[in-house]
């Protein structure tokens, strides 16, 4: 845990001087933005076919938006894509294994369902605003703990491993690079998270 923040600050300092870092930040943040966009698209026309041929509603929305962004990112963060999304594959970097092998499709998967949850927040939320109110705080906290989360262990951990990352064992690395990570859980990190979400979440919803 000791300067941990200084080491962050230490990497993406080496990244935008473009010296090579074992685990690149920017350019994994350039990918999910592109990813992001890549799969709204999809959902946005796939939708609109469904409109044209009368087969649209809210509930087809969702899971269709649901559908897309697994489909993407499970095969294509998979050995099948080379771990490679659209948006890794412009910024040539690629999903692994901590022993930097490429991915099965189910652990692939398991790994993708919270970005997968995260590029649908908005379609998903705004549903079950009008829905059911108890449903929509409850994923509110849940959409806010993935995205805490995901951002937190990545500065706090020196492999820049998110939640999802260091529970299948996954990394991301630049393409054709092999770096070996041994996945351990600090307490201090863990106990730090949990406090701090905690404290926010009873600021959120008990204030």
């Amino acid at each position: 845990m000791k300067n941990w923040f200084k080491n962050f600050k230490q990497d993406i300092y080496h990244e935008i001087w473009g010296e090579r870092v074992e685990h690149p930040v920017i350019k994994r943040s350039i990918a999910f933005t592109i990813d992001y966009l890549i799969t709204a698209s999809l959902t946005v026309g796939l939708l609109l076919f469904l409109e044209f041929v009368k087969f649209g509603s809210e509930e087809i929305s969702v899971l269709t938006n649901v559908m897309v962004a697994l489909t993407y990112f499970s095969l294509l963060n998979s050995k099948f894509c080379h771990g490679q999304t659209i948006g890794k594959l412009i910024t040539n970097i690629q999903t692994v294994d901590n022993h930097s092998r490429l991915l099965r499709v189910d652990k692939s998967l398991l790994r993708s369902i919270p970005p997968a949850l995260l590029t649908i927040s908005h379609p998903l939320l705004y549903y079950l605003f009008f829905v059911n109110e108890t449903l929509f705080h409850l994923a509110t906290g849940i959409m806010f703990i993935l995205t805490s989360s995901s951002l937190y262990f990545l500065i706090a951990t020196k492999s820049r491993q998110t939640f999802q990352d260091l529970i299948v064992g996954t990394q991301i690395i630049n393409k054709g690079d092999s770096v070996i990570v041994t996945t351990k859980f600090d307490s201090t990190v863990i106990l730090v998270y949990i406090i701090g979400i905690t404290l926010m979440l009873i600021y959120l919803y008990a204030l």
